[in-house]
């Protein structure tokens, strides 16, 4: 519709356009007229001559739903990755608890070992995994070898519980 009334002034309307705020864009997608000046021209903007169009950032989810948006960042930071190991840990551990015949209130010693990647999430989230497993002890062994593996990923931690 901006084309018809502008011609050939349109290139620098959409360059003036695309400098719009994200609150002017919602004032005018509420119906609030919006001013830009275009070489010299006043140019009256609104929801009937422009056309908003919503485009999602790289690593971000967007849903809309009337007024209400949510936008979830899918990036996967490494604090997320090694929280995701842990918590694949704390399953296994749990899994091989029930498999032992142990009782909920069992208290455990835990032994573990994996790759370096691993052993970092280990470090920092040693007292989670202590906490979820109702482990007295939590040792890191490297190379354990006597021990059940549990998948993280595309990895493995070796694991090895005894009741206290």
């Amino acid at each position: 519709v901006l084309g018809k009334t502008l011609g050939s002034k349109m290139k620098a309307a959409a360059a003036e356009i695309a400098k719009l705020s994200g609150e002017q864009i919602s004032e005018m997608l509420d119906g609030n007229a919006l001013s830009i000046n275009v070489d010299g021209q006043e140019v009256e903007l609104s929801s009937e001559n422009v056309i908003v169009e919503r485009s999602e950032k790289e690593d971000l989810k967007v849903l809309n739903e009337g007024t209400l948006t949510v936008g979830l960042e899918t990036k996967i930071t490494p604090e997320l990755k090694n929280e995701g190991f842990a918590r694949d840990l704390v399953r296994g551990i749990q899994n091989q608890r029930k498999e032992s015949g142990f009782e909920i209130t069992d208290r455990i010693t835990l032994k573990v070992s994996g790759d370096a990647e691993l052993k970092e999430a280990f470090a920092a989230f040693k007292d989670f995994i202590a906490n979820e497993t109702l482990a007295n002890s939590v040792e890191w062994v490297e190379g354990l070898s006597d021990g059940v593996n549990v998948e993280a990923d595309e990895k493995a931690w070796t694991i090895n519980i005894a009741r206290v």
